[in-house]
C-alpha cells in the first residue's frame, strides 16, 4: 500500500511506484498505459528478473553489494530505512531492545541479513511475505516485525494497537533492478529517473500517494556506507 499494491476495492494496481512505472511507459512508448504489471514478493523479485519474466523491478528493491553481483541497478529513486513495529504495550523502546526479541521478517528482503548482523542473539522468523510477518506479530508468534519504513507506512490503517520504534536501523537505497547485460536500458532508465526528479514529477506523485509535501527526492548515488 502507498507504493505498489492491488486495491481490493477496485482491482486496480495503485501507488507511487505504479505511477512511476506509468511515467516510464510514457517515456518509452508515449503511452502510460503500455505497461504490464506482475505481482512480486521480496523473494521472487530477482529470480523473475533473471528468468526474463519481467523487464524491470520497481518494488522497494534495496541496492546491496550482494545483489549487485546478481543484477544491475539504476540510480536511486527513493531512500528508505528499516524500522521495527511492536505492540503498543511492548517493552521494546529503542533498537537495542531488539537484542533478545523474536523478530519476524520477509524472506528475500534485506531485513534478515541486517537482523542477523545487528542482533545475533535474537530469534528470527523468516516468513513468505510482509503480510505473513505482520500476522506473526498480531498473533504474538513474534515480538517485533522489521521492514523498510515504506512498508510500514503502507500498513498504517492496520496499525491500531501497534507502534513503530522511532530510530531507523539502516538506510535502504531503493533503485530499479534490471537483468545483467543491458547497459543501454540502464542508461535510459537513469536518464528517466533524473528527469523524473528534476521536472517535479517525483514530488507531485510522492505527495499524491504518500502525502508528505516536504519530502525531497534523494540523490542519484547512494552513500558508500548505505551499501551492505
Amino acid at each position: 500500500p502507498l507504493y505498489g499494491f492491488q486495491s481490493p476495492k477496485t482491482g486496480a494496481v495503485e501507488g507511487f511506484e505504479i505511477d512511476m512505472a506509468k511515467e516510464l511507459a510514457r517515456a518509452l512508448f508515449g503511452d502510460p498505459s503500455k505497461v504490464e504489471f506482475r505481482q512480486v514478493v521480496s523473494r521472487t523479485r530477482i529470480p523473475m528478473l533473471q528468468e526474463g519474466v519481467i523487464d524491470v523491478v520497481i518494488a522497494n528493491l534495496t541496492q546491496t553489494r550482494k545483489r549487485m553481483d546478481e543484477i544491475d541497478f539504476t540510480d536511486m529513486y527513493n531512500l528508505s530505512g528499516q524500522q521495527a513495529l511492536v505492540p503498543e504495550a511492548s517493552p521494546i523502546r529503542t533498537p537495542s531492545d531488539l537484542g533478545t526479541a523474536t523478530i519476524a521478517v520477509a524472506k528475500g528482503g534485506t531485513a534478515a541479513q541486517t537482523m542477523r548482523e545487528m542482533f545475533p542473539q535474537a530469534k528470527l522468523l523468516l516468513l513468505d511475505s510482509h503480510g505473513d510477518s505482520f500476522q506473526a506479530l498480531v498473533s504474538r508468534r513474534a515480538t517485533a516485525f522489521v521492514a523498510d519504513d515504506t512498508t510500514l507506512q503502507g500498513m498504517q490503517e492496520k496499525l491500531k494497537g501497534f507502534r513503530v520504534v522511532p530510530d531507523r536501523l539502516t538506510f535502504e537505497p531503493h533503485a530499479m533492478g534490471v537483468a545483467k547485460g543491458k547497459p543501454e536500458f540502464i542508461a535510459f532508465l537513469n536518464s528517466f529517473i533524473r528527469d523524473f526528479k528534476a521536472s517535479g514529477k517525483w514530488k507531485e506523485l510522492y505527495r499524491k500517494n504518500i502525502g508528505d509535501a516536504r519530502r525531497e527526492p534523494p540523490p542519484g548515488t547512494p552513500e558508500p556506507q548505505w551499501l551492505r
